[in-house]
């Protein structure tokens, strides 16, 4: 895109063809150091989302034995990890699973898990960014 507007000003006349030059290797330049910038951020951000995702596994995995374990503190840091919306009602406490874990719960219930696979990468992916 960029390089037809330099190549319009060159044919009309308002740019000669050394700054046409320079321009359009400029531009080149631009563009691959973008490309550059965007292949090492998409590489980071997987591997984000696979090392999140093995971390929620590992914790969904072992989410009795830890909590059997766990001091109360780290009980109440679990909690918060993997809870949202929290209230009280009456004599009964009332939470939601955060996304990636809801998900796992769901993929647990359901025997056509498969279509959850999606939800999930997404849901890491919002952890991740």
């Amino acid at each position: 895109m960029e390089e037809d507007k330099v190549t319009a000003l060159l044919v009309d006349g308002t740019m000669d063809k050394d700054a046409y030059k320079r321009s359009i290797e400029k531009i080149r330049n631009d563009k691959r150091h973008f490309e550059r910038l965007l292949e090492q951020s998409q590489i980071a951000i997987t591997g984000a989302f696979y090392e999140t995702s093995e971390k929620i596994l590992e914790l969904a995995k072992n989410a009795e034995s830890l909590w059997k374990m766990a001091s109360p503190l780290e009980r109440l840091k679990f909690l918060k990890t993997i809870l949202s919306n929290q209230q009280l009602d009456g004599l009964n406490v009332r939470y939601e699973l955060k996304k990636p874990f809801a998900v796992l719960a769901e993929m647990k219930r359901k025997d056509e898990w498969c279509s959850l696979i999606d939800e999930y990468r997404t849901a890491v992916l919002a952890i991740c960014a």
